[in-house]
């Protein structure tokens, strides 16, 4: 672990703080309420999503993407690389796969730090994130029929007010859940985007546990509101 780092990360205090990212991971999973979700989706599709990190402009930024305009579902949505598992593939081979097809990332380049608690997506899937770095250089090659743009913005802005917005819903099975929206900008190409939704708060949770700090307004879990609103996963349209 040391030395992956060692090749990606210049600076002593970042390789700490990656260090504790690795640490804080594996103590942020929750075996019991994985369990209980896994049981809810059954036999249902498993998905996993890339959330990529890279240090840019002095900060740790996430690497995200904006989906073709001309796709059948999440169309012009932003979102994390990544998709459906195939047979016999664990939720990092699926992350790292998709990545490479929708990104041109290369698996073997992505140093995985760990997962975070799989969450229930809207099209009915159990979604798992994958955590990966990004090496200090690294290229980008987006399959146009999946993707219409690459970018990058600030992992601390999901943990600031003047960037977010939340709308309530009344879940299927009763209870009550909550949508996070950001709208945030990749200085480097000068675009504005709206990252909300599933990706978003797995952006949310993922910096918390970087930063060990909450958010400055009111939030909770992902994993808390799937099990706490009594979602239930919806017929997958993916």
């Amino acid at each position: 672990d040391r030395n992956r780092d060692k090749n990606r990360m210049d600076s002593p205090s970042r390789r700490k703080q990656l260090r504790s990212l690795r640490k804080s991971l594996v103590a942020s999973v929750n075996p019991e309420a994985r369990k209980k979700l896994q049981v809810l989706f059954g036999d249902r599709p498993k998905a996993s999503i890339l959330i990529p990190l890279c240090w840019r402009d002095e900060e740790w930024h996430v690497m995200l993407t904006l989906r073709s305009s001309k796709l059948r579902s999440h169309a012009g949505e932003t979102c994390a690389p990544g998709g459906k598992a195939e047979e016999d593939e664990t939720v990092v081979d699926t992350a790292l796969r998709e990545a490479h097809e929708e990104v041109g990332i290369a698996p073997e380049s992505v140093d995985v730090l760990g997962v975070l608690n799989p969450v229930p997506s809207r099209s009915g899937l159990l979604v798992t994130p994958v955590v990966g770095l990004l090496p200090l250089k690294y290229s980008v090659s987006p399959n146009p029929s999946e993707v219409s743009c690459v970018f990058t913005v600030p992992l601390r802005s999901f943990l600031l007010k003047k960037h977010h917005s939340v709308r309530y819903y009344t879940a299927p099975g009763g209870g009550r859940g909550s949508l996070h929206f950001f709208l945030l900008t990749d200085n480097s190409i000068n675009r504005t985007f709206m990252v909300w939704g599933l990706t978003a708060a797995v952006c949310l949770e993922l910096a918390r546990i970087m930063y060990q700090r909450e958010p400055e307004f009111i939030y909770s879990s992902p994993l808390g509101d799937a099990l706490k609103a009594r979602l239930m996963p919806a017929k997958s349209k993916l």
